[in-house]
């Protein structure tokens, strides 16, 4: 008689018996058992001639007697095992006694359920106690390939190793340690390394992947726990404010006038004050792992999530270092150069923009004058590694040479507009630096006032669009926010619909109006805010008190600044001065008010035809 085993559960608050068969077999019965105080009684198996396997249970109940009596007897049919009995005995042996398996069969078997518990130690519920040992152990005995590249990324991104006095990557680097091991081990058998075993392939991009991940992580630490930490750019004396910068910060105390809110309301919280592994881990594997490629120098491409708002988080750490010493940028360039990502321009500037834009505005603003400061330098030395390379060359034999510009794309698109001016300010002098000194090497063909032109224009124009949003701070102009390029579309926003939001900000007087737009088409001292005569800081000064205080009314003293006194709007775009147009968008906004009670019908009537 062959004995072949079986498992049977008896789940008594689910009222159910079910049986599988071992090891790894299907589930062959289950049964409702609607009675209580039910025990299940095993009998064995029984071979009846060869043809079927018969398997059955006994179900007795206990009613305050010492004897028990059988409630139930149920028998199984392994419809599966009939129908592979018919095929012969030795079929049978061979495939459900498990003697057919191969080693490596048998290991796989073995290592998956050693995965499970591996993951089962690491869940944040678990009843099961776990230690860094026991994890360890659980790693050691799982002999699948395929699953060993698995728990790479499980205890990577695990973040309850922090519960368990992990605060680094040393634990990590045992990991991987382990993982090339095996990997090693595995490479001894001539048959899989002459042959493209995938899951050969996948382990050891893995080891690769994190390695690189290791090596990054832990230049961030070294600084994140140096003396570095406490050094600060108060201490150099050299840094001169230069006029673009002045403007910046100038235009981001109008807005917190204005907006009676500070520009750091909306920056993201840095929730950890020193970056833990886990975290950096998680941010950095995606489930496009499969595609990575190789930079020029052999090293894997590593970029960060796509989540905004977790990227955030590792990348106040990594450009930590800027906002120190000038000898501390070198790790955020060593960190980045592990991920491999130095020479991805695009990449690199764009996580520079996101990091800028959520720095607190002390630490940028003191922060940002010249090229001894670290945040401008990186840019420098990206402008001039950027110029050495060859898609400089190309872009520039075609005349589209663009220095920093992702960047300039970035500021284009902020919605924050007074950061967007600080970071453009930056950005400009960065490249004023960089392409001052070659200028003279280059005999004029590289010309700084050429480089820096597409830059100060941008200024420029986020000049219009701060005038702009604080002017009509709390008007409603549309469900998209006012920037260079919602502007610039012109499909987003109808300037004559801005420009007749500003005047009836100031009067609802129809003649009064008329008198206002004359006098800013007339007067001498009219300015486009959006040209070099913007950048007159009596000028820009007269600007940002417009805005802060854009209440005038026609009985205000005549000496009041030309500026004060006229439509700002319309002087920033003097060429769209229709009257007529301009009527009529009034009479539509006028019309709205009317019709939502929001203004008495007095306001309204001037404007009716």
């Amino acid at each position: 008689m062959r004995i072949i085993k079986y498992l049977a559960i008896h789940s008594k608050q689910r009222n159910v018996v079910e049986i599988y068969r071992m090891a790894y077999g299907p589930r062959v019965g289950k049964f409702d058992v609607k009675s209580d105080g039910v025990s299940l009684i095993q009998c064995p198996v029984n071979l009846t001639g060869g043809e079927r396997y018969e398997r059955t249970f006994e179900l007795r109940i206990s009613k305050g007697s010492s004897k028990s009596s059988i409630l139930k007897e149920v028998t199984i049919f392994d419809e599966e095992l009939i129908k592979a009995s018919r095929e012969g005995s030795k079929s049978i042996h061979a495939k459900y006694t498990g003697t057919g398996l191969s080693p490596a069969q048998k290991r796989a078997q073995e290592g998956t359920i050693q995965m499970q518990l591996l993951k089962q130690l690491l869940a944040a519920e678990s009843a099961v106690p776990s230690d860094l040992f026991g994890l360890y152990e659980a790693l050691t005995q799982i002999t699948a390939i395929s699953d060993l590249s698995k728990s790479l990324d499980l205890l990577a991104t695990a973040v309850n190793l922090r519960n368990m006095g992990v605060v680094d990557s040393s634990f990590h680097s045992e990991v991987v340690l382990h993982a090339r091991e095996q990997l090693d081990v595995a490479m001894e058998d001539p048959t899989l390394a002459t042959s493209k075993n995938s899951h050969i392939e996948e382990l050891s991009i893995k080891i690769d992947l994190h390695t690189q991940l290791i090596l990054a992580y832990d230049e961030i630490h070294e600084f994140e726990n140096s003396e570095h930490m406490n050094t600060s750019l108060e201490a150099i004396d050299s840094l001169t404010e230069n006029k673009w910068v002045k403007e910046a910060i100038a235009w981001r105390e109008t807005f917190e006038r204005v907006t009676s809110k500070s520009i750091d309301c909306d920056i993201p919280s840095q929730t950890e004050n020193i970056l833990s592994f886990a975290t950096f881990a998680k941010g950095c594997l995606q489930d496009r792992q499969s595609s990575l490629k190789h930079n020029k120098t052999g090293n894997l491409i590593i970029h960060l999530c796509d989540s905004t708002r977790d990227r955030k988080q590792i990348l106040l750490h990594m450009f930590g270092p800027l906002t120190k010493d000038v000898f501390s940028s070198k790790s955020t360039y060593q960190a980045f150069e592990h991920l491999g990502l130095i020479g991805d321009y695009e990449t690199l500037l764009k996580y520079y923009g996101e990091w800028f834009m959520s720095l607190p505005k002390d630490q940028i603003e003191k922060q940002c004058n010249g090229v001894l400061c670290p945040i401008v330098r990186w840019l420098h030395d990206m402008v001039l590694d950027y110029m050495e390379s060859d898609e400089y060359t190309k872009k520039k034999d075609n005349n589209k040479c663009l220095f920093l510009e992702t960047l300039h794309t970035f500021c284009c698109e902020a919605t924050d507009l007074s950061r967007a001016f600080l970071l453009a300010s930056v950005c400009r002098d960065a490249i004023f630096f960089a392409t001052n000194n070659i200028e003279d090497k280059t005999y004029g063909l590289i010309t700084c006032e050429d480089c820096v032109k597409p830059w100060e224009t941008l200024l420029r124009r986020l000049r219009v669009c701060l005038c702009m949003s604080l002017r009509l701070h709390g008007i409603y102009v549309g469900s998209l926010p006012i920037t260079v390029s919602n502007v610039e579309s012109g499909e987003v926003f109808s300037i004559y619909q801005l420009i007749s939001h500003d005047e009836l900000s100031m009067s609802y007087k129809n003649d009064h109006i008329i008198e206002m737009e004359l006098s800013c088409v007339e007067n001498p001292d009219s300015f486009y805010p959006s040209t070099v005569d913007g950048d007159e800081p009596n000028n820009w000064k007269l600007l940002q008190l417009a805005c802060v205080n854009n209440t005038t009314s026609s009985e205000e003293n005549v000496d009041t600044p030309f500026v004060l006194r006229s439509p700002l709007l319309l002087m920033c775009f003097l060429h769209f001065y229709e009257p007529a147009k301009l009527a009529c968008h009034r009479t539509l906004i006028l019309a709205q008010k009317w019709g939502e009670n929001k203004m008495p019908y007095h306001h309204f009537a001037p404007y009716m035809i």
